[in-house]
């Protein structure tokens, strides 16, 4: 039963906040290397390709049994061998008149799981071909690129140039807490690495066949980190153990009984804010305890809130009175489903009421006389017999 007008006092001291203010979360961390390869379909003449391909990791979830999932963050870390090349390779004869043409490539690297996702864009590599007549008048020698002269007597060669570049570092994101659920329970969850290469070629040389090549190798590690609190722990302040027993001791009935005080704490810790959740009580069938237990939700760790017991002593008797407490997490933006509930704390009140030693005894009944006296006699005819 609960007596509204006391209402519970929370003590939040300051050393046992900053105590709690200042701890680290817990935190488990997994990495796993891969390797995404891609090659976008050769480009002849101007324009411009493009092709995507991707690999997945996957990491054990969360254990609940550790804590309560507080965040979760997934990274990428790239490879010195990372890497995105392109080349522009042609044919050419000794009329190809001056010109240029140049091939590109972009690499874009990236990564999806629930809730979170990144991409970044490499600095295009760029290779560039020149082709230069010796003399501008037809039928005389050309040199393109890397390829020899041609002269008069040459009538095709081939060109070429490459370039190489290096992919982003770092790949990182937090994700959203709408999904922490996602990322907690017994199976696995998936990372997605995703590698896109577009290669485009500009410019034209008369008389020659360009051809433009791109691809890219991401060589990287994928890590994975769970941030977490230990689950709320319910105590009964300054008392080990899940049972408080409360005893007023024996009064005379009508005496005034002075109140009990007790406190539910939230244990030291690097855990969550407690929640009382549920209050049972059995035994006072004579109505002689009254308590102001109420249900709360954010004690927070190393906190703990004050309540009272009171005792009426006004019905002679041995009385008695047991609350069950049930508590469980409180933790609104982590993963609910990491949440624990239905630990217990037995609260158990004891006291006795004695009759004054003045208490006027009723009189029974000319009827109940009687009988007492009809009993009494046939117990003395009794004991005659047995004498003789």
């Amino acid at each position: 039963m609960s007596l509204k007008p006391l209402s519970a006092v929370v003590s939040s001291y300051i050393a046992l906040l900053a105590v709690s203010a200042s701890a680290h979360a817990g935190v488990v961390t997994a990495s796993q290397d891969f390797t995404v390869a891609v090659s976008a379909p050769a480009l002849s003449g101007t324009g411009k390709t493009s092709q995507k391909t991707s690999v997945t990791t996957s990491f054990n979830q969360f254990d609940a049994s550790k804590g309560v999932l507080t965040g979760v963050n997934i990274g990428t870390k790239t490879a010195a061998t990372s890497v995105q090349n392109t080349s522009v390779d042609f044919s050419y004869n000794r009329n190809t008149p001056n010109g240029t043409t140049t091939g590109a490539v972009q690499s874009t690297i990236g990564f999806d799981a629930a809730g979170a996702s990144d991409s970044a864009a490499s600095t295009p590599s760029k290779t560039t071909v020149n082709c230069t007549r010796t003399v501008a008048a037809p039928n005389t020698a050309a040199k393109c690129g890397s390829g020899p002269v041609l002269n008069t007597n040459n009538t095709v060669a081939a060109a070429s140039g490459k370039a190489a570049g290096t992919m982003p570092d770092e790949l990182s994101k937090a994700v959203d807490n709408a999904y922490l659920n996602d990322y907690v329970g017994a199976g696995m969850v998936d990372v997605t690495e995703s590698l896109e290469v577009n290669a485009s070629n500009s410019g034209a040389i008369g008389g020659a066949t360009v051809t433009t090549k791109a691809n890219a190798t991401w060589n990287g590690a994928t890590t994975l980190s769970y941030t977490y609190l230990e689950h709320a722990s319910a105590g009964f302040d300054g008392i080990a153990g899940d049972t408080l027993d409360l005893d007023f001791g024996s009064y005379n009935l009508g005496d005034k009984v002075g109140s009990l005080n007790f406190s539910l704490a939230n244990l030291l810790g690097n855990r969550v804010a407690l929640s009382l959740i549920k209050i049972s009580q059995t035994g006072d069938t004579a109505n002689q305890f009254l308590t102001n237990l109420d249900m709360f939700d954010d004690l927070i760790a190393g906190g703990s809130t004050l309540f009272q017991a009171d005792f009426s002593a006004s019905a002679v008797g041995m009385h008695y009175a047991s609350y069950v407490l049930t508590f469980g997490d409180y933790a609104p933006d982590a993963a609910s489903s990491s949440l624990y509930a239905g630990s217990t704390l037995n609260l158990n009140l004891y006291g006795a009421v004695l009759a004054p030693a003045n208490q006027n005894v009723d009189v029974p009944e000319p009827a109940s006389i009687m009988l007492l006296g009809l009993g009494a006699a046939a117990f003395g005819l009794s004991r005659k017999r047995r004498q003789r």
